[in-house]
C-alpha cells in the first residue's frame, strides 16, 4: 500500500512540474512576442490529442504542420492569408492541398466509423477548409 501511495505522490509531483513548466513557457513566449507559435503548437496538439481515428490523425498532421506561423497554423488559414495578401505562405500555394484534404476529410466522414468526437472534429475541419476555398477552383 505504501508503494502505491508513494507512486501516486510521485505522479502528482510530475504532473505539477509539467503544469508549472507549461505556464512558464506561456509567460516566456508572451514576453518574447512568440505567442502565435505557442498557439500553433497548441491547436495541432489539441487536435491530435482529441482524435482516435488514425486516418483523421494523419489528415491533421498534414493540415497542421509544426512550426507554422500563420493564423492557427492550419492549411485553411494559409489559404486565407494568401487570398488576402497575395503572398504565398512558406513559398507554397496551399489551394491544391486544401482541395485534396477536403476530399480526404469527406471520405473519412462518409466511409469510416468515427466516434462522435472524431466526427465533430472532422466535420469542423472540413467546414473550415470549404470556407477558405469558397469561390476558388482546384
Amino acid at each position: 500500500k505504501k508503494g502505491l501511495e508513494k507512486e501516486a505522490a510521485k505522479q502528482v509531483t510530475i504532473e505539477a512540474t509539467e503544469n508549472a513548466a507549461k505556464k512558464e513557457a506561456v509567460k516566456v513566449l508572451k514576453n518574447t512576442g512568440k505567442k502565435s507559435v505557442l498557439k500553433t503548437v497548441s491547436k495541432r496538439s489539441e487536435l491530435l490529442d482529441s482524435v482516435s481515428n488514425q486516418d483523421l490523425k494523419n489528415a491533421i498532421n498534414q493540415l497542421y504542420k509544426e512550426g507554422a506561423k500563420i493564423g492557427d497554423g492550419g492549411t485553411a488559414d494559409a489559404i486565407r492569408s494568401t487570398r488576402s495578401t497575395g503572398e504565398l505562405v512558406g513559398g507554397s500555394n496551399h489551394v491544391k492541398k486544401g482541395f485534396d484534404y477536403a476530399k480526404n476529410l469527406e471520405r473519412i466522414v462518409e466511409k469510416q466509423k468515427l466516434n462522435p468526437t472524431d466526427e465533430r472534429i472532422a466535420r469542423a475541419l472540413l467546414s473550415d477548409l470549404q470556407d477558405a476555398l469558397r469561390g476558388l477552383q482546384p
